[in-house]
């Protein structure tokens, strides 16, 4: 498993590396992935808190967000 520190100088780079499209996906998971993607780039943990309760049914803080 590879792990990605936010501190890691080529985070942004690691990121838009893995987030790039892919030709072994049916477009339209491609599509909607990247539209997650996307926001959760753009409004950060809103967007995360956002999915969470929409995919998983788990209402949560921000300050649950965090990883050790």
């Amino acid at each position: 498993m590879n792990v990605l520190r936010y501190s890691d100088r080529k985070f942004g780079a690691s990121v838009d590396r893995l987030a790039q499209a892919s030709s072994l996906f049916d477009p339209e998971i491609e599509a909607r992935t990247r539209a997650i993607l996307d926001a959760v780039q753009a409004r950060g943990d809103a967007a995360l808190l956002e999915f969470t309760a929409k995919y998983d049914g788990a209402t949560l803080q921000a300050s649950q967000l965090a990883v050790s």
